[in-house]
Protein backbone atom coordinates (compact mmCIF):
# COMPACT_ATOMS: atom_id res chain seq x y z
CA UNK A 1 0.00 0.00 0.00
CA UNK A 2 1.30 3.96 -0.87
CA UNK A 3 0.12 6.98 0.07
CA UNK A 4 -1.34 8.00 -2.75
CA UNK A 5 -3.86 4.75 -2.47
CA UNK A 6 -7.65 5.90 -2.29
CA UNK A 7 -10.30 4.58 -0.21
CA UNK A 8 -13.82 4.17 -1.97
CA UNK A 9 -17.11 2.73 -0.21
CA UNK A 10 -19.52 3.69 -2.61
CA UNK A 11 -19.76 7.64 -2.91
CA UNK A 12 -17.25 7.96 -0.08
CA UNK A 13 -13.91 8.42 -0.60
CA UNK A 14 -10.92 8.29 1.93
CA UNK A 15 -7.25 8.74 1.82
CA UNK A 16 -4.59 6.31 3.63
CA UNK A 17 -3.34 9.43 5.37
CA UNK A 18 -6.94 9.40 7.60
CA UNK A 19 -5.79 6.23 8.76
CA UNK A 20 -1.91 5.72 8.77
CA UNK A 21 0.87 8.09 9.01
CA UNK A 22 3.60 8.34 6.87
CA UNK A 23 6.21 6.23 8.50
CA UNK A 24 3.80 3.30 8.90
CA UNK A 25 3.21 3.44 5.43
CA UNK A 26 6.71 3.40 4.59
CA UNK A 27 8.13 1.30 7.10
CA UNK A 28 5.65 -0.86 8.38
CA UNK A 29 3.52 -0.95 11.90
CA UNK A 30 6.26 -1.25 15.01
CA UNK A 31 6.47 -4.10 17.41
CA UNK A 32 8.86 -5.59 19.95
CA UNK A 33 9.98 -9.15 19.51
CA UNK A 34 12.57 -10.34 22.46
CA UNK A 35 12.47 -6.71 23.19
CA UNK A 36 13.99 -5.68 19.92
CA UNK A 37 12.13 -3.13 17.72
CA UNK A 38 10.68 -4.53 14.41
CA UNK A 39 8.74 -3.25 11.65
CA UNK A 40 5.87 -5.76 9.89
CA UNK A 41 4.15 -4.78 6.73
CA UNK A 42 0.64 -3.79 7.05
CA UNK A 43 -1.80 -6.53 6.59
CA UNK A 44 -5.28 -6.83 5.10
CA UNK A 45 -6.74 -6.81 8.71
CA UNK A 46 -4.83 -4.10 9.91
CA UNK A 47 -6.65 -2.08 7.04
CA UNK A 48 -10.08 -3.55 8.80
CA UNK A 49 -9.01 -2.51 12.34
CA UNK A 50 -8.19 1.29 11.28
CA UNK A 51 -10.92 1.86 8.84
CA UNK A 52 -13.44 -0.25 11.00
CA UNK A 53 -14.59 2.71 13.24
CA UNK A 54 -15.37 4.91 9.63
CA UNK A 55 -16.78 1.61 7.79
CA UNK A 56 -18.38 -0.39 10.39
CA UNK A 57 -19.32 -2.72 8.21
CA UNK A 58 -15.88 -3.83 7.99
CA UNK A 59 -16.52 -5.61 11.38
CA UNK A 60 -19.08 -8.21 9.95
CA UNK A 61 -17.19 -9.44 7.18
CA UNK A 62 -17.06 -6.82 4.20
CA UNK A 63 -14.24 -7.16 1.75
CA UNK A 64 -11.16 -5.47 0.97
CA UNK A 65 -10.66 -5.19 -3.24
CA UNK A 66 -6.79 -3.88 -3.90
CA UNK A 67 -6.77 -3.83 -7.29
CA UNK A 68 -5.25 -1.64 -10.73
CA UNK A 69 -8.30 0.16 -11.99
CA UNK A 70 -7.50 1.86 -15.39
CA UNK A 71 -3.90 1.68 -15.04
CA UNK A 72 -4.49 3.32 -11.35
CA UNK A 73 -2.42 0.69 -9.41
CA UNK A 74 -3.35 2.11 -6.05
CA UNK A 75 -7.43 1.82 -5.50
CA UNK A 76 -9.04 0.06 -2.53
CA UNK A 77 -12.52 -0.62 -2.55
CA UNK A 78 -14.14 -1.44 0.37
CA UNK A 79 -17.50 -3.90 -1.13
CA UNK A 80 -20.56 -5.56 0.61
CA UNK A 81 -20.17 -9.19 -1.42
CA UNK A 82 -23.44 -11.04 -1.71
CA UNK A 83 -22.74 -14.44 -0.39
CA UNK A 84 -24.45 -17.99 -0.60
CA UNK A 85 -28.12 -17.92 -0.08
CA UNK A 86 -30.37 -21.12 -0.03
CA UNK A 87 -34.43 -22.10 0.81
CA UNK A 88 -36.05 -23.83 3.52
CA UNK A 89 -39.46 -24.31 4.64
CA UNK A 90 -39.75 -24.28 8.34
CA UNK A 91 -40.32 -21.23 10.46
CA UNK A 92 -38.26 -19.48 12.39
CA UNK A 93 -38.47 -16.91 15.19
CA UNK A 94 -37.50 -13.01 14.24
CA UNK A 95 -37.86 -10.31 16.27
CA UNK A 96 -39.86 -7.81 14.37
CA UNK A 97 -38.98 -4.57 13.49
CA UNK A 98 -39.92 -0.62 12.11
CA UNK A 99 -37.51 0.62 9.00
CA UNK A 100 -36.55 3.95 8.77
CA UNK A 101 -34.87 5.34 5.96
CA UNK A 102 -33.68 8.78 4.05
CA UNK A 103 -34.46 7.45 0.73
CA UNK A 104 -37.65 6.89 -0.41
CA UNK A 105 -39.26 3.73 -1.29
CA UNK A 106 -38.54 1.00 -3.85
CA UNK A 107 -40.83 1.26 -6.89
CA UNK A 108 -42.75 -2.05 -7.35
CA UNK A 109 -41.82 -1.83 -10.59
CA UNK A 110 -38.10 -2.30 -9.93
CA UNK A 111 -39.98 -5.86 -7.99
CA UNK A 112 -41.88 -6.49 -10.75
CA UNK A 113 -38.94 -7.15 -13.01
CA UNK A 114 -37.40 -9.63 -10.30
CA UNK A 115 -40.16 -11.26 -10.06
CA UNK A 116 -40.62 -12.14 -13.74
CA UNK A 117 -36.89 -13.34 -13.72
CA UNK A 118 -37.31 -15.34 -10.38
CA UNK A 119 -40.72 -16.74 -12.55
CA UNK A 120 -38.31 -17.45 -15.18
CA UNK A 121 -35.53 -19.69 -14.09
CA UNK A 122 -38.05 -20.83 -11.76
CA UNK A 123 -40.42 -22.29 -14.63
CA UNK A 124 -37.40 -22.93 -16.61
CA UNK A 125 -34.63 -24.78 -14.49
CA UNK A 126 -36.47 -24.73 -11.21
CA UNK A 127 -33.65 -22.69 -9.80
CA UNK A 128 -33.36 -20.00 -7.09
CA UNK A 129 -31.89 -16.23 -8.54
CA UNK A 130 -30.18 -13.59 -6.53
CA UNK A 131 -30.13 -9.70 -7.54
CA UNK A 132 -28.80 -6.44 -6.02
CA UNK A 133 -30.51 -3.67 -5.88
CA UNK A 134 -28.72 0.02 -5.87
CA UNK A 135 -29.80 3.49 -5.54
CA UNK A 136 -28.25 5.88 -7.45
CA UNK A 137 -27.74 8.85 -4.85
CA UNK A 138 -27.34 11.72 -7.21
CA UNK A 139 -30.63 10.91 -9.76
CA UNK A 140 -32.39 9.68 -6.47
CA UNK A 141 -33.05 6.24 -8.32
CA UNK A 142 -33.24 2.41 -8.45
CA UNK A 143 -31.71 -0.43 -10.17
CA UNK A 144 -31.49 -4.02 -10.72
CA UNK A 145 -28.26 -5.60 -11.43
CA UNK A 146 -28.03 -9.16 -11.61
CA UNK A 147 -24.44 -10.70 -10.73
CA UNK A 148 -22.58 -13.83 -12.30
CA UNK A 149 -23.77 -16.53 -9.68
CA UNK A 150 -24.54 -20.24 -9.63
CA UNK A 151 -28.08 -20.85 -9.50
CA UNK A 152 -29.26 -24.28 -7.87
CA UNK A 153 -32.60 -25.42 -6.70
CA UNK A 154 -32.04 -25.01 -3.01
CA UNK A 155 -29.83 -22.48 -3.04
CA UNK A 156 -28.07 -19.46 -5.09
CA UNK A 157 -24.34 -18.29 -4.81
CA UNK A 158 -23.28 -14.85 -6.42
CA UNK A 159 -19.72 -15.33 -8.30
CA UNK A 160 -18.99 -11.67 -9.12
CA UNK A 161 -14.94 -11.14 -9.72
CA UNK A 162 -13.08 -8.85 -7.71
CA UNK A 163 -12.59 -7.14 -11.10
CA UNK A 164 -16.32 -7.01 -11.83
CA UNK A 165 -17.18 -5.29 -8.40
CA UNK A 166 -14.21 -3.01 -8.66
CA UNK A 167 -15.51 -1.67 -12.08
CA UNK A 168 -18.96 -1.47 -11.22
CA UNK A 169 -18.23 0.72 -8.10
CA UNK A 170 -15.62 2.77 -9.69
CA UNK A 171 -18.02 3.76 -12.77
CA UNK A 172 -20.95 3.90 -10.07
CA UNK A 173 -19.80 6.14 -7.85
CA UNK A 174 -22.87 7.68 -6.94
CA UNK A 175 -24.78 4.01 -6.53
CA UNK A 176 -24.89 2.08 -3.29
CA UNK A 177 -26.63 -1.31 -2.53
CA UNK A 178 -29.41 -0.89 -0.30
CA UNK A 179 -30.92 -4.30 -1.08
CA UNK A 180 -30.48 -7.91 -1.85
CA UNK A 181 -33.12 -9.91 -3.22
CA UNK A 182 -33.47 -13.72 -4.25
CA UNK A 183 -35.96 -16.24 -4.88
CA UNK A 184 -36.77 -19.31 -3.11
CA UNK A 185 -39.17 -20.33 -6.25
CA UNK A 186 -41.96 -22.51 -5.40
CA UNK A 187 -40.70 -23.09 -1.87
CA UNK A 188 -41.90 -20.14 0.69
CA UNK A 189 -40.04 -16.63 1.52
CA UNK A 190 -38.88 -18.21 4.85
CA UNK A 191 -34.92 -17.39 5.59
CA UNK A 192 -32.56 -20.47 6.21
CA UNK A 193 -29.80 -21.25 8.12
CA UNK A 194 -27.65 -20.39 4.88
CA UNK A 195 -29.27 -16.84 4.93
CA UNK A 196 -28.87 -16.50 8.25
CA UNK A 197 -25.15 -16.56 7.80
CA UNK A 198 -24.83 -14.39 4.88
CA UNK A 199 -27.32 -11.43 5.35
CA UNK A 200 -25.28 -10.03 8.43
CA UNK A 201 -24.93 -6.14 6.45
CA UNK A 202 -27.04 -3.40 7.54
CA UNK A 203 -28.81 -3.25 4.11
CA UNK A 204 -32.25 -4.87 3.12
CA UNK A 205 -32.69 -8.54 2.47
CA UNK A 206 -35.30 -9.50 0.33
CA UNK A 207 -36.97 -13.56 -0.13
CA UNK A 208 -39.68 -13.81 -3.18
CA UNK A 209 -41.07 -17.58 -2.47
CA UNK A 210 -44.06 -19.42 -4.22
CA UNK A 211 -43.54 -17.64 -7.34
CA UNK A 212 -45.61 -20.19 -9.26
CA UNK A 213 -48.68 -18.42 -6.98
CA UNK A 214 -50.58 -15.44 -8.62
CA UNK A 215 -49.63 -13.51 -5.36
CA UNK A 216 -46.06 -14.49 -4.72
CA UNK A 217 -44.91 -14.83 -0.98
CA UNK A 218 -42.36 -12.15 -0.27
CA UNK A 219 -40.45 -11.53 3.10
CA UNK A 220 -37.72 -8.16 4.44
CA UNK A 221 -35.57 -8.39 7.08
CA UNK A 222 -31.95 -6.29 8.00
CA UNK A 223 -29.13 -6.95 10.08
CA UNK A 224 -28.96 -4.93 13.18
CA UNK A 225 -24.82 -5.18 14.00
CA UNK A 226 -25.36 -3.43 17.26
CA UNK A 227 -27.58 -6.28 18.52
CA UNK A 228 -26.10 -9.08 16.04
CA UNK A 229 -29.74 -9.61 15.53
CA UNK A 230 -32.08 -10.16 12.24
CA UNK A 231 -35.55 -7.67 12.52
CA UNK A 232 -38.30 -8.28 10.34
CA UNK A 233 -39.25 -5.53 7.72
CA UNK A 234 -43.29 -4.72 6.73
CA UNK A 235 -42.66 -4.67 2.89
CA UNK A 236 -45.13 -1.77 3.10
CA UNK A 237 -42.46 0.24 4.14
CA UNK A 238 -39.62 -0.61 1.91
CA UNK A 239 -41.67 -1.00 -1.81
CA UNK A 240 -44.40 0.78 -2.91
CA UNK A 241 -48.14 -0.33 -2.57
CA UNK A 242 -48.48 -1.94 -6.06
CA UNK A 243 -52.42 -2.67 -5.85
CA UNK A 244 -54.35 -0.33 -3.71
CA UNK A 245 -55.21 3.67 -4.62
CA UNK A 246 -57.92 5.31 -3.11
CA UNK A 247 -60.32 6.50 -5.45
CA UNK A 248 -60.28 9.97 -6.94
CA UNK A 249 -64.09 10.10 -7.56
CA UNK A 250 -67.23 9.85 -6.50
CA UNK A 251 -67.87 6.61 -7.88
CA UNK A 252 -68.66 5.20 -4.40
CA UNK A 253 -71.43 7.70 -3.68
CA UNK A 254 -73.59 4.43 -3.67
CA UNK A 255 -71.91 2.40 -0.32
CA UNK A 256 -73.55 3.87 2.88
CA UNK A 257 -71.10 3.23 5.45
CA UNK A 258 -72.79 1.91 8.84
CA UNK A 259 -71.41 2.41 12.39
Amino acid sequence: MEMDTRIYFYNNEYQVSDFFTDEEVELGLPSKKDGELEYKPISEADIKSRLSKEIPVLQVGADLIHKTYKNTPNVLVVTIKAKKKGNCSQEKESKEGSFSTSIQKIPFSIVQEFLGIAKYFSDYYSTEVHGDIYFDTHEETFSLHIPTQHAHTFWVEPRESDEEILTRMMENRDEMKVMEIHSHHVMPAVPSDQDDESEVFPILYTIVGRINQFFPDISVRTYDMKNQQHIKINPFSVFENPLYTYPTNDSLDAVEVIS
